[in-house]
């Protein structure tokens, strides 16, 4: 190809102009800083540059130093023990002779004195310890013989006092204890009479003598009923009491019999006596009818005897072949039977 017209000879001749660098470091920012101009970029000549141009072309940064190596560790020295200060060892002796140094006194001089002080010690005298003593022995006899009588009295086997027990065919709600017999004894049961027990409620009478002796209140009385009657009333089962209902109080008997038969011939043979026999317990109204009746009462049959008023006076009759039962009037007999077909053991 031919030259071209336009380009000089010396042109051609030249080397090729390098390119320009620039390079920006916190070196010429700062400078540029201080000097109030705007930061920017620096030309870089050709012949090298500073640290900063080896950084840019990639120069290689020396390898960082290995760290120090750590000395061993060495444990601290063991404490020196503190010297001990021996204390002076002190004796009887030594200190003896110091006494003797300081006070300037001899061996002689302090023996005499302690024999001295020998001499002037008081004798400790005993006989005034002698009541004190004589007491104290004498509070420990007396609580010793305090404990054996209370051992005494707490060990041995207290008596026993025997109750008797007192039976009833039906339940009663109260019991009274009466004395005596024949009129003595009617006379105790007229005075219960006379303070009765509560409205609706029954008081079995009994004694003691007749209960430990087997017999009964009934015998006790001593009627002159027949004896085909008596010989067959047995004390086990019967009772003497009082009943009172709202038309008042009244004496009744249960009695335990052997025999139907022969107890009810008594009784039929007894019925023209009997008002008078029982008038201090069951007294006449007025003139009595002279015969007892048949009757029925509470669906059991009775012998009733009452007054021309139609009152009654004397109601007998049986609840079963085993028990007789003698009231006041029809109120008091169906009480008991009531009572009887409720409670068939004894109370």
């Amino acid at each position: 190809m031919p030259p071209s017209p336009n380009r000089p000879e010396s042109a051609k001749d030249a080397p090729p102009e390098e390119p320009k660098r620039f390079i920006r470091t916190l070196e010429s920012d700062a400078a540029a800083l201080q000097e109030g101009s705007r930061p920017g970029f620096t030309q870089v000549d050709g012949q090298g540059g500073g640290a900063s141009q080896r950084i840019v072309e990639g120069s290689v940064l020396p390898p960082p130093l290995p760290p120090p190596k750590s000395a061993p560790y060495a444990p601290p020295p063991p404490p020196t023990p503190a010297s001990r200060v021996e204390a002076p060892l002190h004796t009887y002796t030594s200190d003896f002779s110091e006494r003797l140094k300081e006070e300037k006194a001899s061996t002689a001089t302090v023996l005499a004195a302690e024999g001295d002080i020998g001499l002037r010690r008081p004798r400790r005298s005993f006989a005034l310890n002698v009541p004190l003593i004589a007491g104290g022995i004498l509070l420990i006899i007396l609580g010793a013989g305090g404990a054996y009588a209370t051992y005494r009295s707490v060990s041995l086997p207290q008596p026993v006092t025997m109750v008797p027990v007192i039976a009833a065919p039906i339940f009663v709600n109260e019991r009274e204890e009466v004395s005596g017999g024949g009129t003595t004894l009617a006379g105790a049961l007229v005075i219960s009479l006379q303070n009765p027990p509560g409205a609706g409620s029954i008081r079995l009478l009994y004694t003691l003598v007749a209960t430990s002796t087997g017999n009964d209140v009934f015998h006790a009385l001593q009627f002159p009923a027949p004896g085909s009657l008596l010989r067959n009333i047995s004390a086990e089962g019967s009772m003497a009491g009082i009943v009172a209902l709202e038309g008042g109080a009244s004496p009744f008997f249960i009695l335990k019999v052997s025999s139907y038969g022969d107890t009810f011939a008594g009784m039929l043979a007894w019925e023209p006596r009997m008002s008078a026999d029982l008038a201090i317990l069951f007294p006449p109204q007025g003139t009595t009818t002279p015969a007892f009746v048949d009757e029925v009462i509470a669906n059991h049959d009775a012998r009733a005897l009452r007054s021309p008023g139609g009152r009654s006076v004397v109601v007998y009759g049986y609840w079963d072949p085993t028990l007789l039962i003698i009231a006041r009037d029809e109120n008091a007999y169906t009480e008991i039977l009531r009572r009887l077909s409720t409670s068939r053991t004894v109370h």
